[in-house]
């Protein structure tokens, strides 16, 4: 399996998961968790509990559930991810598109569908194609 590697500074600008999302377009039909999740400011505009809570739940095993709107919410935020694993996931739990931040250095964006590998390719700068393990998937 394949994904796209970039990285979050390019030219001294943050690629941040407002212009991830807007690259990959609506996903509201998947079901959303957030793993392993570390933010760089206040998150209460998608989570009242605040910062410290989310992040705990993200590293549950099941992960934090959130929708496609939270998502572009967050987006919409001057927090800054230094660390999280976005998953959709189809009706079946199967693992259907990845949105991976690593350590405020790299996306990496993995899915099913190839056209949204091509999109990230044509609007980003330095994308490199890696090989990569899908996420597993997830009961509800």
């Amino acid at each position: 399996m394949h994904a796209v590697r970039m990285p979050c500074w390019v030219d001294g600008t943050l690629i941040g998961l407002g212009e991830v999302t807007r690259c990959l377009g609506g996903r509201g039909s998947l079901r959303w968790r957030l793993f392993r999740a570390e933010f760089n400011g206040d998150v209460r505009a998608v989570w009242p509990q605040g910062t410290l809570a989310v992040e705990e739940r993200s590293r549950e095993p099941a992960g934090l559930r959130l929708s496609w709107a939270e998502m572009v919410t967050l987006a919409g935020t001057d927090v800054q991810v230094i660390d999280g694993d976005f998953v959709g996931f189809d009706e079946a739990g199967l693992p259907q598109l990845q949105i991976l931040m690593v350590d405020s250095g790299h996306w990496w964006v993995w899915s099913v569908e190839p056209a949204d590998l091509a999109r990230i390719r044509e609007t980003f700068a330095d994308v490199v194609t890696e090989s990569h393990v899908p996420p597993e998937p997830v009961a509800d």
